[in-house]
């Protein structure tokens, strides 16, 4: 068999405790070190959670999983699963499962905080009001810890890439499109004015090329783009 190693480009990001402790193996450690080059890129919460999905998926953006593939670890779910629970039972984390309530549409991401065994980030940031609370909707924390309080967490999905974290991404990537088509838009029309002309009034303009109101943009962003264009020219 293969003797796994510790990836060499997240090992200098483990305490010597961390590396010395017989209980862990070259995976613990490899997903110990990964987690905190995850929370480099992320706010945290004001008790030091951030955002984490376990299991990697067709729309997931990062996941703790894909990360380790990206690092040249594959390993399956379960491993990452039972070296996540095995890293908090040993005091060197602590992983709250997420939530997503498909009535409400609400619920909380999955969450991690590293609690020994790494270097920090000298500029780590902390931000009560970051991605770490959590997502789609109005619901509070308070409503959250309501619902697995109150056990209604039976109604959810609870899958550690859960619903919320897809919903999301899917919202994002909706946002980017608009905005994609808004700026082109923005572009189709400047050019429609640059062959126009502009030496008039905005009111005018209107009167004489009823047509330009079919793009799709707000009268204000039409209004806009002719003023730059008739300044340029």
């Amino acid at each position: 068999m293969k003797k796994q190693k510790v990836i060499e480009e997240v090992d200098w990001m483990l305490t010597d405790e961390a590396k010395n402790d017989p209980k862990l193996n070259p995976i613990d450690l490899d997903v110990l070190a990964i987690l905190q080059f995850i929370k480099d890129g992320k706010d945290t919460d004001k008790n030091g959670f951030f955002n984490i999905i376990l299991k990697d998926g067709k729309d997931i953006r990062m996941s703790l999983q894909g990360s380790l593939k990206d690092f040249g670890v594959s390993c399956d779910f379960s491993t990452v699963s039972r070296t996540v629970n095995k890293l908090e039972r040993f005091g060197y984390l602590e992983y709250h499962r997420g939530f997503y309530h498909k009535d409400t549409k609400s619920g909380r991401w999955p969450r991690i905080r590293l609690i020994k065994g790494t270097i920090e980030k000298s500029n780590q940031l902390s931000n009560i009001e970051s991605e770490c609370y959590w997502i789609i909707e109005s619901t509070t924390e308070e409503e959250c810890n309501n619902i697995v309080r109150d056990n209604k967490i039976s109604y959810c999905n609870t899958e550690d890439y859960s619903d919320i974290a897809i919903a999301q991404e899917k919202e994002k990537e909706k946002e980017n499109k608009k905005e994609k088509l808004k700026i082109k838009t923005k572009e189709e029309v400047k050019e429609y004015f640059s062959k126009k002309y502009t030496n008039c009034s905005w009111e005018t303009f209107l009167k004489l090329n009823p047509s330009v109101t079919s793009f799709d943009l707000p009268l204000k962003d039409l209004e806009d783009c002719f003023q730059s264009v008739k300044q340029s020219v």
